[in-house]
């Protein structure tokens, strides 16, 4: 008897503690934009606001080596045919950085220079959507990066408000952070091999 209720009390600890974290907490980096209505869970959203044309950001993100260059040590990113990055081609992620995650994530939509839209094939973020915008503002460009975040249970939707969240969120505005200084910096670029 004493087994039972012992799991129903954790269950109830449980029940409570998910419901404050999901109604009660907000994360930075959660957007309430009425563009994203149309996705189910969590809108995680990140920008930068870059000093370049958006052409040269967008040959970083779509070019393998140039990508690689601003997410190494975070992440292990593979883009696999069709090629050069289009419509199709598959991008498998593996996450270097503390709790190790990986995942493939398939081109769903190209329009050059300004949007890529993948969906998540397989991993914690199976059937969810990763868009990159490319937007000119005046003599900047702002770079989003923006994740569908949809847990499937109580155990997933813990492991994102407990773990993953802030880690994803790090792991992106390292990547930001890498690209803006890629393209900033001395005036070298990663997209021409400096």
């Amino acid at each position: 008897m004493n087994r039972r209720v012992l799991n129903w009390q954790q269950l109830i600890i449980i029940t409570i503690f998910s419901m404050m974290a999901l109604f009660g907490c907000s994360a930075k980096y959660t957007s309430n934009s009425p563009k994203y209505t149309k996705y189910k869970g969590e809108i995680n959203h990140h920008t930068r606001l870059i000093k370049a044309n958006r052409s040269e950001l967008f040959d970083i993100i779509t070019d393998e080596q140039s990508y690689k260059k601003i997410c190494d040590g975070l992440l292990t990113i593979t883009y696999h045919p069709p090629l050069p990055y289009q419509a199709g081609t598959i991008v498998s992620t593996q996450v270097e950085v503390r709790q190790q995650m990986h995942w493939q994530s398939h081109v769903e939509e190209i329009i050059p220079s300004q949007m890529i839209r993948l969906k998540f094939i397989d991993g914690f973020f199976a059937g969810c959507t990763e868009i990159w915008e490319i937007e000119q503002e005046g003599e900047m460009t702002r770079v989003s990066h923006t994740t569908t975040v949809n847990p499937k249970n109580i155990k997933e939707t813990l492991f994102w408000v407990l773990k993953a969240r802030n880690k994803h969120d790090d792991i992106i505005e390292t990547v930001l952070d890498n690209l803006q200084a890629s393209v900033e910096d001395d005036g070298s670029s990663v997209a021409s091999g400096k």
